[in-house]
């Protein structure tokens, strides 16, 4: 169920430029925090499951997907608090918890570290998908919204160029294999709020089985299993057709290593 924030933000910018409204602001320090986060990965159903937790009658998401606070510079604790509903809302509605989904949490370095000092006791969710998938449709996505000019096998050649160029596009546009790199990503959520805090599920059982994975998300949460179990279809990257062969078999095998270490942090094989 969304909170009353109402905001206006830039088509061309996305999610990233989303910002509560002056009323949402003034009434910060009555306004709850997340108790809860859906960190990631990017281009791995995050949209869809926000969906899902929103529909649900004893959570209260953000009214917008990807506030990004705790990746932002200079954010404040009580600012955050202006993307959520009011604490006697929440109450009133019988609201057991509260949550955010941005999916560059889970790549983003700092974000654990911040939600561990904001937010005692939180809970994150992660959707892991098949990084070789992931990638493609990443960069599919940067098509989509104008980011990205070059062929995906150049891309991918020039992605860690683009990311030291420090200005910060490259890092959260042009990550393609980067983000497919789970173990140090998830490693850091895991010492920042405990791994026992850390849902991680697959994209793959997610999309197929929501009779297999919703139950576990209620039971992480602590709500009762009332979660619709058709997955909505939203966020679809442009149609490209098939990923190029060559580019297939670089992932592959630039993955090969990532996946055998995050093997071994989850222990158990990788969801895919």
């Amino acid at each position: 169920m969304r909170s009353d924030a109402t905001a206006s933000k830039s088509n061309a910018a996305g999610p990233a430029e989303f910002r509560p409204s002056l009323r949402c602001r003034l009434t910060a320090p009555w306004r709850a925090l997340p108790d809860f986060l859906v960190i990631g990965a990017q281009k791995a159903g995050t949209t869809s499951l926000y969906a899902m937790l929103d529909a649900h009658p004893a959570i209260a998401m953000s009214r917008e997907k990807e506030c990004n606070v705790l990746t932002r510079q200079g954010a404040t604790r009580l600012g955050y608090r202006a993307y959520f509903p009011l604490r006697s809302d929440c109450r009133a509605r019988g609201v057991r918890r509260i949550g955010e989904a941005t999916p560059y949490y889970l790549f983003h370095p700092l974000a654990p570290a911040r939600a561990a000092a904001w937010l005692g006791g939180v809970r994150a969710i992660a959707i892991l998908r098949d990084p070789v998938e992931r990638a493609w449709s990443h960069y599919r996505h940067s098509v989509r919204l104008g980011h990205e000019d070059l062929p995906f096998v150049e891309a991918l050649a020039r992605e860690p160029e683009r990311i030291a160029a420090g200005d910060g596009d490259g890092f959260r546009r042009h990550s393609y294999a980067g983000r497919g790199q789970y173990a140090p990503q998830l490693a850091r959520w895991f010492e920042a709020i405990g791994r026992d805090r850390v849902l991680v599920i697959g994209f793959g059982e997610f999309m197929r089985s929501t009779d297999a994975v919703m139950p576990r998300v209620a039971s992480f949460l602590e709500v009762d299993d009332r979660f619709a179990r058709t997955v909505p279809d939203r966020n679809r990257g442009s149609d490209m057709g098939e990923m190029p062969a060559d580019a297939r078999a670089l992932l592959v095998e630039r993955f090969r290593r990532p996946n055998e270490e995050l093997r071994a942090l989850l222990g158990a094989i990788p969801p895919w």
